[in-house]
């Protein structure tokens, strides 16, 4: 015998709980619901930073404010990786354009595509270290406050790109010059039983010798009192020796290139330096770094590759110049043919014939030669090389350099730190 009767009132959330959001594009009109996941999840991220933006305008008395907080785990599933960079361009610029609005956005990742688009100071890194402890760190607070941290800084915020950026994700991490040693070098890990993507192995090429740059953020000159919030893996710098030589008594005389087999050739005529500066100032900065690793051969990677398999006829690509006798010379490797004995000036020719030991004149004769039919086709080269070392066959066939071999065990076997020497 009640009468029925109609009370409450109409919320924000009944009303967007009874619309449908419908997508027009041309002449077709169709629900969000037929979208993509990943494009939908946009759509909905959008319109949380908007109600945010309107909550926290909002008081609740007079020394009292909303401060809301939007939290994002893994924006990159289902989100194309263009799209990702642009996602977290735009969280960063909405936050940064209005400074006075409260707020703060957490995003969880594994992308390096949204890692790339924010700041290091942005940036906070949690991994598993070996005693079963959570490590925390902080790549933007380990550049010191002078002029060279700040330059280092710049130079890794401008070059942190979606390459770059899976060292803040790997286990281990292996920086190297260029396009061949990041072909080779995994290849040779895999040959070698030490797959990189087994052991989450990160490979940065920093294209030139910029790795004192990077090493800020291993903890290899950080600031005071940082150190602990390094990056927590090991690190391996893979560096050409490159030796150089330079003319006595000529005003401003530079250091310029040599064959190892020169060093001491001619003291009478030139000073020597059997490692560049860069192995040397990476060794000062390393200091007492022992998740560090300086590594480096006699010359550079295609030479030292050379010395190790100066009788292997498969290591011979196909690519480079007078391929055809520098397979006969890894038959043969007695004496140059007159097509490669041109590929060496006099001087270099002259300290080649006067090595003493007959074993080291072979191995040098050939990687001589190599490298200089190698020269200016590297990449080329690289690439060839690298399926060639994929193949089973070859597996154990080519042998890989001592110090290679030291660096990929460095980065692939990861010891507690009170285990470990430097």
């Amino acid at each position: 015998g009640g009468k029925p009767t109609l009370e409450g009132g109409i919320q924000e959330a009944d009303i967007i709980a009874a619309l449908r959001l419908y997508i027009t594009r041309e002449k077709f009109s169709f629900p969000a619901t037929h979208q993509g996941l990943g494009y939908n999840n946009l759509i909905y991220i959008s319109l949380m930073l908007a109600s945010m933006s309107f909550r926290a305008s909002q008081r609740r008395g007079q020394n009292a404010a909303i401060f809301p907080m939007l939290l994002i785990e893994e924006p990159e599933a289902h989100l194309h990786p263009a799209l990702q960079y642009k996602l977290l361009s735009h969280i960063v610029s909405r936050v940064e354009d209005e400074p006075n609005d409260s707020r703060q956005v957490f995003v969880t990742t594994h992308s390096t595509h949204v890692t790339s688009a924010v700041k290091l100071n942005s940036i906070i890194g949690l991994s598993l270290n070996c005693d079963g402890t959570i490590g925390v760190s902080y790549p933007g607070k380990l550049f010191p406050q002078t002029e060279k941290g700040q330059v280092s800084r710049g130079y890794v915020e401008r070059y942190l790109d979606a390459t770059k950026s899976t060292m803040l994700f790997a286990k281990g991490v292996l920086l190297v010059e260029g396009i061949a040693e990041q072909l080779i070098v995994p290849a040779l890990a895999h040959a070698l039983g030490m797959p990189f993507d087994h052991h989450h192995v990160a490979i940065v090429r920093v294209d030139g010798l910029t790795f004192k740059h990077f090493l800020y953020l291993f903890g290899a000159g950080s600031a005071e009192g940082m150190e602990e919030f390094a990056l927590n893996c090991p690190v391996a710098c893979l560096v050409d020796a490159d030796p150089t030589r330079k003319e006595k008594g000529v005003k401003n005389a530079r250091w310029k290139s040599c064959f190892p087999f020169e060093l001491g050739h001619d003291d009478s005529s030139y000073d020597y330096r059997d490692l560049s500066g860069v192995v040397a100032n990476l060794n000062s900065l390393k200091k007492n770094r022992v998740n560090i690793g300086i590594f480096h051969g006699e010359k550079t990677l295609e030479y030292d590759l050379a010395m190790w398999n100066y009788k292997c006829q498969e290591f011979v690509t196909t690519v480079i110049k007078h391929a055809d006798e520098i397979r006969q010379l890894a038959i043969k490797p007695m004496a140059l043919s007159g097509k490669l004995k041109e590929m060496l000036n006099d001087d270099e020719y002259e300290a080649l014939e006067k090595i003493t030991s007959e074993n080291k004149q072979k191995q040098h004769r050939f990687a001589a030669a190599y490298l200089r039919c190698a020269e200016k086709c590297k990449g080329e080269h690289a690439f060839a090389l690298e399926q060639l070392l994929r193949l089973e066959k070859n597996a154990s066939i080519v042998k890989c350099p001592s110090y290679i071999q030291q660096a990929i065990k460095w980065v692939t076997k990861f010891v507690p730190a009170k285990e470990r020497t430097s």
